[in-house]
């Protein structure tokens, strides 16, 4: 599964040469690494967490009709982060200093 990086000029230039490769995605295993999991939520993996979840996620088009606030909340309540965007902002921040 891949993420759309909204306003990655925020990030700079290294971040959109790399979705320029990537047709604009990043695969979520790439940003949000075991070890970003292991820090910032109450799983060892991003599998877990989706895992875990209320939602049975398999296919991109399944984690894409997440309600957003829904997923806002589920984001809250086992990470570090009071949103997606916050989550994913960290994420990419992560990714580019790898």
């Amino acid at each position: 599964m891949s993420i759309t990086v909204e306003g990655a000029e925020e990030f700079g230039t290294e971040l959109e040469r790399r979705l320029e490769e990537r047709d604009g995605r990043l695969q979520m295993t790439e940003v949000f690494t075991d070890g970003f999991m292991r820090t910032y939520t109450d799983f060892d993996s991003f599998t877990a967490f989706l895992e875990v979840s209320p939602w049975t996620v398999e296919t991109q088009s399944d984690f894409e009709s997440i309600p957003g606030d829904e997923f806002d909340a589920y984001v809250a309540e086992h990470s570090a982060f009071d949103s997606w965007e916050g989550f994913v902002k960290a994420g990419v921040r992560e990714y580019l200093l790898r």
